[in-house]
């Protein structure tokens, strides 16, 4: 009993603070993840709200700019001007701003920007029309588009020429950036949108959609929105706030500044930490009553095997329990059986079991005890993967393709072993190898670089003998190679009773998903930036740089160029190509791209970078930095 009481007490004492502190911490976590995840979805969204405004900006700007060439190509409204007709002037630019739905007001300028006739043009804000012709002026088309504030109120404008033929007047229609304008784009985005303008210290808001409540809390903390802060806190809630600066052609400062409220963005989430925090009650009782429950059959099958167990420490070989029931404490006392049999009669068998491949490895076996573990190394790491092979096989008989694969591995084993290379193991149609382990060499990267390019012309070989010619490219074998250099633990890996020479470490790693790589680009190699460094630069081609899945380091890859390929002028059209596309200049990218003499070996990659930047050209991603993360 008082084993009983005491096994009950020690596992309620363990399974309690362990379940409450884990559940509780768990609660916390994941509120914390929520709110940050709905913050940055938050942002994101209204970043892409942001962009959306200033899209829809531009467009209603190119409307007016296409109406303003209507007038202006009109030869009744340019005779009208050459005769100094005012009254049919005004009525022609009434009757075209009346059919014109995104213009709210429309002025001829003379070509000093002076305003000759006006319509809907505040009072008081005609001498603020100068900057607009002093920007069409530079213009090598004469026209302009910005924002420019008249009596204190930011307005989209257009302008353009009145030409007889040389340029005689100014044509601008425009809109002002009111709460109606707002209004209309904030029916596409679940946020608020508001204006402010000014300086530091000293903001104003122009336009906003915010409820009146909460735009006065705004009004409060405009100098947050000024400094760009990424929330707000409105009617005592928390808001993300987005801000974009909006260019003005009188250089006065004007800001887009969006808000959303963290609470409606988490509404769901409340709802679920409720449930969350019921269950948890819930478990919590179940816990202590599956405590008690499991303290009572525990406690009789562990007494036994606490006698059993003094028994056999005072020299007592022949106690044994009974072994009842399939769980644990049943496995427990089975095993309790099974280890005094093992000091009655226990023997010292090892084996070392499959077959060792290579007589590197074989020699560095018998040269030590044969044990677990193993020491850290750097090498050089191969992975090859065999393409095409399905199609190859079709009609074909499962030894006839086993014959073929045979004699593929034959190939390519014999390319490795000649420069001095180890093959770890087959894996499929794939095949690893390293270079470097078990025994050093310096130049173990250089060995790998001239085994990859050798598994190439081997290949082509194969291909040859195998009648798929180039007429039949879709259906020649290709190879996909990933190498990579670094540190690795080097050794026996596996268990006592089999074990396996091989190399474990981010170096493995990063070969392998390289590998993969090499489909994704349409190449025969990818090689990290540490194995053509140890290799003294051989030939090779900047493909990107990557983020691998599995890894956080940023790695540069290249791929390998043959030395009979590797021309000046593709090298150099190359990597000229590459400076455009890593500064996000992709039409100019993809017109390089268009234009590099590849040859047909690696017309693939620069088809996979052309279409890339033509992607990019139609969709800029908004945070380009050079850098590709690849998931697989």
């Amino acid at each position: 009993m008082a084993l009983l009481s005491s096994f009950r007490a020690r596992l309620l004492m363990f399974v309690l603070p362990l379940l409450v502190g884990a559940l509780s911490a768990a609660l916390v976590l994941t509120d914390l993840a929520n709110t940050a995840n709905a913050r940055g979805l938050i942002a994101g969204q209204l970043a892409g709200d942001a962009d959306g405004l200033t899209l829809a900006v531009g467009e209603r700007s190119a409307h007016l700019l296409d109406s303003a060439r209507l007038l202006t190509a009109d030869f009744a409204f340019k005779r009208a001007y050459a005769l100094g007709d005012d009254a049919t002037l005004r009525s022609a630019m009434a009757n075209h701003l009346g059919r014109i739905s995104d213009g709210t007001l429309m002025v001829l300028m003379d070509l000093d920007g002076a305003a000759r006739t006006t319509l809907g043009a505040p009072e008081g804000s005609l001498e603020a029309f100068a900057p607009l012709a002093r920007a069409a002026m530079a213009d090598g088309y004469g026209e302009a588009t910005g924002i420019l504030f008249l009596a204190g109120r930011p307005h989209q404008l257009v302008v353009t020429p009145l030409l007889a033929p040389d340029v005689v007047a100014w044509v601008a229609i425009g809109f002002e950036l009111d709460d109606a304008f707002l209004g209309r784009f904030a029916a596409r985005t679940p946020g608020s949108l508001s204006l402010i303008a000014g300086r530091e210290g000293a903001w104003q808001v122009q336009a906003s959609t915010l409820p009146e409540g909460l735009l006065t809390a705004f009004e409060r903390d405009l100098d947050l929105a000024g400094r760009a802060a990424d929330r707000i806190e409105l009617g005592g809630a928390e808001y993300v706030m987005v801000t974009r600066p909006l260019a003005t052609l009188d250089g006065r400062t004007l800001l887009v500044v969006l808000q959303r409220s963290l609470n409606e963005a988490l509404a769901p989430y409340l709802r679920v930490r409720r449930l969350l925090l019921i269950l948890f009650a819930g478990a919590l009782l179940l816990s202590i009553l599956g405590a008690l429950l499991v303290a009572r059959s525990v406690s009789r099958p562990v007494s036994e095997l606490s006698g059993a167990a003094q028994r056999v420490g005072s020299g007592d070989l022949s106690a044994r329990v009974m072994a009842q029931g399939q769980d644990e404490i049943g496995l427990l006392a089975s095993r309790f059986n099974a280890m005094v049999e093992g000091l009655q009669e226990r023997d010292r068998t090892r084996d070392l079991l499959g077959k060792v491949v290579s007589r590197q490895i074989a020699d560095e076996l018998m040269g030590s005890a044969i044990e677990l573990g193993g020491e850290e190394r750097e090498c050089t790491i191969l992975f090859s993967d065999l393409r095409g092979f399905t199609s190859l096989s079709e009609g074909r008989s499962p030894v006839e393709i086993l014959a073929l694969l045979n004699r593929y591995f034959s190939r390519m084993t014999a390319v490795v072993d000649a420069n001095g290379g180890v093959v770890d193991k087959f894996i499929g149609d794939a095949l690893m190898a390293l270079f470097g382990v078990p025994v050093a060499a310096e130049d173990a990267a250089a060995r790998a670089v001239a085994t990859a390019l050798g598994m190439q012309d081997a290949l082509a070989e194969l291909n040859e003998e195998f009648g798929l010619t180039s007429s039949a490219f879709s259906r020649q074998l290709r190879i996909g190679m990933g190498l990579a250099t670094g540190e690795v633990v080097a050794g026996n890996m596996g268990s006592t009773e089999r074990l396996n020479y091989t190399v474990i470490g981010d170096a493995v790693n990063l070969a392998s998903r390289l590998e993969g790589l090499s489909k994704a680009y349409r190449v025969a190699t990818v090689v990290s930036e540490a194995t053509l460094a140890a290799a003294a630069h051989p030939p090779a081609l900047e493909l990107d740089r990557v983020r691998v899945q599995g890894q956080i380091e940023i790695h540069r890859v290249f791929t390998l160029v043959p030395p009979r390929l590797a021309t000046s002028a593709f090298l150099e059209a190359y990597a000229h190509a590459l400076d455009l596309e890593r500064v996000g200049e992709w039409g100019a990218a993809t017109r390089a791209w268009e234009s590099v003499p590849a040859p047909s070996m690696f017309e693939n990659l620069i088809a996979v970078r052309s279409d890339r930047c033509r992607r990019h050209q139609v969709a800029p991603p908004t945070d380009w930095d050079g850098v590709i993360s690849w998931s697989k």
